[in-house]
């Protein structure tokens, strides 16, 4: 798999999908206890030294009101592959792959423990299910 379009296609396979936009797109999984957490998928084209790479997005919950627990939730997030950045007004977990070699393991595995690990952080730091 190498192109976005190849990308779209495993996902809408796989998945229910929705497109955000050329570069985006948005999903939502469920979970059993009824709870369900939603993430954002996008390309970024190469730009310079920089290659194509796929970046997957996870809300746990809404900067200002996390500020004082954003510590906590660094410290956590050690323990999981992945990140934990702020993205405009949202704090949330991500995770990127190169778009040139990306297979369907490295999209569907990222994918199901991104939506598990932003629903724990989102449970565990708001106590909500908003996202």
């Amino acid at each position: 798999m190498a192109s976005w379009q190849e990308i779209i296609a495993h996902i809408e396979s796989q998945y229910t999908m929705t497109r955000m936009g050329e570069n985006m797109i948005a999903l939502t999984f469920g979970f059993q206890d009824g709870r369900s957490q939603a993430l954002a998928i996008a390309y970024a084209p190469t730009v310079g030294p920089m290659p194509a790479h796929i970046k997957f997005f996870s809300q746990i919950g809404d900067r200002k009101k996390l500020k004082r627990k954003l510590g906590d939730i660094l410290e956590e997030s050690g323990d999981y592959p992945f990140g934990v950045t702020c993205l405009g007004n949202w704090v949330g977990v991500v995770h990127t792959a190169l778009a040139d070699t990306i297979d369907a393991p490295e999209i569907d595995v990222p994918l199901e423990l991104l939506a598990g690990v932003a629903d724990e952080l989102e449970r565990r730091f708001t106590g909500g299910d908003e996202f």
